[in-house]
Formats: structure tokens, C-alpha cells, sequence
């Protein structure tokens, strides 16, 4: 086993932004779930990539794993910070 990985940090990525997506589209698929129903699901997802990232991990350091979760959430809150704050932001004609 070796230090720090950069390629299990990318793996741990998508492997937790993966179950979060898979949490997602699992929720999608109940009708009418409630709020508490859909963010269960979305941290069952991410908790389900974060241990197989944790698993796959080259490294023997519990660092990728967690800095590929920390990267996904930097994503989502990057993301959320430059969507349209309403819908008259979404129009093209002015």
C-alpha cells in the first residue's frame, strides 16, 4: 500500500456522486415521496458511494474518500450559488 492516491481521490468523486444520483433517481421513481423521504435517500446513496469509495481505494489513508465527498458537495453548493435566484432569470426575452 502507498500514500496518497490522486486516482482513487477522482474514483471517490464520482463513486459518491454516483450514489447520490442513484439516490436521486430512486426517489424520482416512488410517487410522491415526501422531503424527508428524498434526502434520506439522496445520504443513502452518498453514504453507499462514500463506503465503496472507501473500499476501492488504493491509498491506505481514509483522505480520498473523504476529500472526493468534500469535492462533490463543493460541486452541488458551486452549482446552487450560480443558478437563477427565480424564474424571471430563466426568461430570454427582456
Amino acid at each position: 500500500m502507498q500514500g496518497f492516491s490522486f486516482a482513487s481521490l477522482i474514483l471517490s468523486y464520482f463513486l459518491v456522486g454516483g450514489g447520490m444520483f442513484t439516490g436521486t433517481l430512486v426517489a424520482g421513481t416512488l410517487k410522491s415521496p415526501s422531503e424527508v423521504i428524498v434526502y434520506a435517500l439522496l445520504a443513502a446513496g452518498a453514504f453507499l458511494g462514500g463506503f465503496v469509495a472507501a473500499r476501492a481505494s488504493r491509498g491506505s489513508t481514509i483522505l480520498e474518500p473523504a476529500l472526493g465527498a468534500i469535492a462533490v458537495v463543493g460541486t452541488i453548493v458551486g452549482l446552487a450559488a450560480t443558478m437563477p435566484k427565480n424564474d424571471a432569470d430563466l426568461s430570454t426575452t427582456h
